[in-house]
């Protein structure tokens, strides 16, 4: 799986990222707490009800699969000193979001599922994990063996969003402008769907540790779980300097 994420394309074949393995079970409910912060802080940001469906999504999966990647930039070479940076500076990020990508394809074909995680700020999630000046992270993807082999992402299932239809986002030649031209869909708010009232677990506080829940009435917004046997051994620590 990591070795698949390693053949991925870079710009210039500077293979920019670090994969940071975390099995450590301590440093994820760390990670989690952070998460969980982030997204009580964004409910705050929507309208109620689009808050409280954020709020009742599935997203134990820091905590819940045995393992978590973290994929980093190694970021201390000059743009200018990789063929094809000098123009697109972050082209080194876009290839570790390939890596990410080959990763996931490979892990879906060994029965594995993937979440990619984003809510953390980039400086505590780096503080956590020990990373250098110059390394920067995108992200944490949880790895685990799920329960089920859902046949859309668990936002689509949610009725968080939705497909985008693939005449809507190809462009031919120029991008569409002047009158009558289309404004990009925001993905700010929960788009309105069908409601079932079913018992699910809702938090009682806005804590920034981690919520406590209790039974509650809302509308249904589908779940996940996973399996999680301790399948892989690794190393969380990003090496000091001495190492390096």
């Amino acid at each position: 799986m990591v070795g698949a994420a390693h053949a991925a394309p870079s710009v210039g074949h500077s293979q920019p990222w670090r994969f940071l393995v975390v099995d450590d079970a301590a440093v994820r409910e760390r990670a989690a707490v952070m998460a969980d912060a982030e997204r009580i802080a964004k409910a705050a940001q929507l309208d109620l009800e689009s808050g409280q469906r954020l709020l009742d999504l599935q997203l134990e999966g820091i905590r819940e699969a045995p393992l978590g990647v973290v994929v980093c930039c190694d970021r201390p070479t000059p743009a200018a000193g990789v063929l094809g940076r000098a123009t697109f500076p972050d082209a080194d990020v876009w290839s570790c979001a390939c890596a990410i990508e080959n990763l996931w394809l490979a892990a879906r074909a060994e029965g594995l599922g993937v979440g990619w995680v984003t809510l953390f700020q980039p400086a505590e999630l780096a503080a956590l994990l020990g990373l250098p000046e110059g390394v920067v992270t995108l992200g944490w993807l949880c790895v685990g063996w799920p329960d089920e082999r859902p046949p859309a992402p668990g936002l689509e299932r949610a009725g968080w969003s939705k497909r985008a239809p693939l005449d809507s986002v190809v462009i031919r030649n120029r991008w569409p402008g002047g009158v009558g031209a289309e404004v990009p869909v925001s993905r700010l708010r929960a788009p309105d769907r069908l409601q079932w009232s079913v018992p699910v677990m809702v938090p009682m506080s806005c804590s920034p540790h981690r919520p406590r829940w209790v039974s509650s009435t809302a509308p249904w917004t589908g779940s996940s779980a996973w399996d999680t046997p301790n399948w892989w051994e690794g190393h969380w620590c990003w090496p000091s300097a001495a190492t390096r």
